[in-house]
């Protein structure tokens, strides 16, 4: 309540007892910062007089002390990522250069990458029943287990 009595929009209820939720602007926290800075009249004086919380006078003289070399700083422009041109230029790079060197590899194979078949390509798991050029799945007898198991 205030002086005179009358109830201000903080101290209404809602119908579940709780204080409706307020948003300040930044124009009012850093006014009342401000106020706070000047040490001129106490934190709970502060609050009283604005209708907020003694706590919440103290985070906003905060942020302030600590935010106020922001003001005098020069602006920079926002740090951009390279720009669309510069990538498509390095995505052709790369491209040229992945067909030379596939060009290459396949002149050293005596067969042009691209020209391989898939039978001609060495299988990176022998023994896989899927691929053609495998033998086959691999022997799961006993001797054959003993035999690729070296005992020391």
């Amino acid at each position: 309540m205030s002086l005179s009595g009358k109830l201000l929009p903080r101290e209404r209820s809602s119908e579940n007892g709780e204080k409706p939720r307020r948003n300040h602007t930044a124009a009012f926290k850093a006014k009342v910062a401000l106020e706070a800075v000047k040490e001129e009249k106490t934190v709970v004086e502060i609050a009283e007089i604005y209708d907020v919380h003694p706590n919440q006078v103290t985070q906003w003289k905060k942020q302030l002390l600590e935010r106020a070399s922001e003001a005098f700083e020069k602006e920079r422009p926002p740090e951009e990522g390279p720009s669309v041109r510069e990538l498509n230029a390095k995505i052709g790079q790369l491209v040229m250069e992945n067909d030379f060197l596939a060009s290459a590899l396949g002149k050293l194979h005596g067969t042009s990458e691209k020209r391989r078949s898939p039978s001609s390509i060495p299988c990176l798991s022998p023994g896989n029943a899927t691929c053609s050029s495998c033998p086959g799945p691999p022997s799961t007898t006993r001797e054959s287990l003993s035999k690729s198991v070296t005992w020391r």
